[in-house]
């Protein structure tokens, strides 16, 4: 499976991408909302891992811009947050009804998550 990991702290988004690395798949990891989305548009990729707190483009951005695009078609999409309890998050959620990965996040979850993904 090809992956996008978005988040903008350098040492979470790299020890996601080696551990799914570690794990079998292909990752490629990104540092903000503006590069996932141009990644999101070349295509390739069955899963994108995204942080919902993030500058620029944040993650309900990036959502809201791959629907409105509509370059969802085979992409499974999971936010990863530490601030699940926040209002706007929890609506977030809501609206969406996306997968969230809470932080801090174990490497059997990240597994976990993985395996329940579809086979494209």
């Amino acid at each position: 499976m090809r992956v996008l990991i978005v988040d903008d702290e350098a040492d979470v988004a790299n020890f996601l991408g080696r551990l799914i690395e570690r794990l079998g798949h292909t990752v490629r990891v990104v540092n903000d909302g503006i590069a996932a989305l141009e990644a999101v548009r070349s295509g390739g990729f069955q899963l994108m891992i995204s942080d919902i707190r993030m500058p620029g483009m944040d993650g309900v951005q990036l959502y809201d811009a791959i629907v409105e695009q509509k370059l969802g078609e085979g992409l499974s999409l999971v936010f990863t947050t530490g601030d699940a309890i926040n209002p706007s998050t929890q609506e977030f959620f809501e609206r969406t009804q996306v997968r969230c990965l809470d932080k801090p996040f174990t490497a059997e979850q990240v597994r976990q998550l993985l395996q329940s993904i579809p086979a494209a």
